[in-house]
């Protein structure tokens, strides 16, 4: 297991290989040298395994490397990294904000393409042998005005890249991108079909979708997601994130905005809600929508699902503001089940604890106004276990939920 820091890397596994019930151990740690970084303030934001056998990271001022999984191996020479600022990195009179920011995790595919995306472009990457990291395509995407309440960095696309299509289908990396109204954005992620046209005049032919989300309500004016499109087969599945009212939010620093909306989404009042999936037809090569659901609030969660279910697993919210377990059926968006989260009203005073002093009285009033916090998702994942668990990590506890 990798796991990245601000500017190093950390591998654990078994001190015995042989053992699975041996101790995990640090095996070893990998601090980024200044080739890997642009300034000295850079910091990592994206690290994914790339299926050839090597690590893929990228840094919040626009660096992507690749440097071999195991770490302990990892030499300069080893290093291959590009950077999308270039020589604005060794300009002291270049204000940080004028340089290219990657403010959302990356993804690879199987051909060895490398996904991040900017505030105004999604890219694709791949290595060169000893040439390094090359840039293969870029393409721009429609953007709106303004950084929103719950975006950390730059204005533009929240969601990290999510792969779509395997052999011989129509293959995509997939994006939501800046508009008021949020659109789903495909792009062809390898070579443009030779028949292909435009979706309209002026588009980048590495589009081949751009569908508004509008979670079943016509009358949307913004709509927003922070998290990683939900990929199966050729189906996009996305939750909606932007609180409904967002007036709160306006008078706090940036740093807090993100946290704050978080707890905010505990309000049935305020909750984000609605849920979507759009779909490629590979015969018509379009977009459509195959349903929505208006009502169910996921505020900020990474949802999964289960092919063999057939169910969508988020953690939200239900009509009184209690956090839990929400299951939605894949072929129509209708609700299957909802489990209430463990924590209850009683673990505020006891997950407080946790914190450190200064942080535990900003957290307060958020305890006192949403009791059932404990179980908020604050935008972790939902993990399907191998025995038929699901985790969620929440703020500053994991809860696990398993089959009656």
């Amino acid at each position: 297991m990798v796991i990245g820091y601000s500017n190093r890397l950390e591998m654990y596994g078994d001190d015995f290989p042989a053992d699975p019930e041996s101790k995990i151990e640090l095996l070893g740690t990998y601090n980024f040298p200044p080739q890997a970084l642009c300034r000295d303030d850079d910091s990592l934001v994206g690290l994914v395994m790339t299926f050839d056998g090597n690590l893929a990271f990228a840094t919040d001022q626009g660096v992507v490397g690749v440097l071999p999984r195991d770490i302990r191996t990892a030499t300069d020479a080893s290093l291959h990294t590009t950077s999308l600022n270039g020589d604005k990195c060794d300009d002291p009179n270049l204000p940080a904000d004028a340089l290219t920011h990657i403010t959302n995790n990356i993804a690879a595919d199987p051909e060895g393409g490398i996904y991040a995306v900017t505030a105004r472009e999604m890219l694709r990457f791949s290595t060169d042998g000893a040439n390094g990291v090359r840039i293969d395509w870029r393409s721009e995407y429609e953007n709106g005005e303004g950084l929103s309440a719950i975006r950390i960095g730059d204005a533009g696309s929240g969601s990290t890249p999510t792969v779509m299509g395997t052999g011989d289908d129509d293959r995509f990396v997939v994006i939501t991108d800046g508009q008021a109204v949020m659109h789903l954005v495909l792009y062809w992620r390898d070579t443009i079909p030779a028949d292909w046209q435009p979706i309209a005049p002026g588009k980048d032919p590495r589009i081949a979708c751009e569908f508004p989300v509008t979670f079943g309500r016509p009358e949307a004016t913004n709509t927003e997601s922070e998290q990683s499109v939900l990929v199966s087969g050729y189906s996009s599945v996305l939750t909606q994130n932007r609180l409904e009212d967002t007036a709160e939010l306006a008078t706090l620093a940036e740093a807090a905005r993100r946290g704050s909306a978080a707890f905010l989404g505990g309000d049935p009042a305020l909750a984000p809600r609605g849920a979507q999936r759009i779909d490629w037809d590979p015969a018509t090569r379009t977009c459509s929508s195959v349903w929505s659901n208006a009502t169910i609030s996921m505020p900020n969660t990474v949802p999964t699902m289960s092919r063999a279910t057939q169910l969508i697993y988020g953690v939200g919210i239900d009509d009184a503001g209690t956090w839990g377990l929400h299951a939605l059926d894949f072929a129509t968006g209708e609700p299957r089940f909802f489990v209430r989260g463990p924590g209850g009203e009683g673990c505020a005073e006891q997950q407080l604890a946790q914190f450190q002093e200064g942080a535990a009285a900003v957290f307060r009033p958020y305890y006192t106004r949403y009791p059932t916090s404990c179980d908020n998702s604050f935008y972790g994942s939902t993990t399907i276990g191998p025995d038929r668990t699901i985790y969620i990590s929440n703020f500053g506890s994991l809860t696990r939920y398993v089959p009656d």
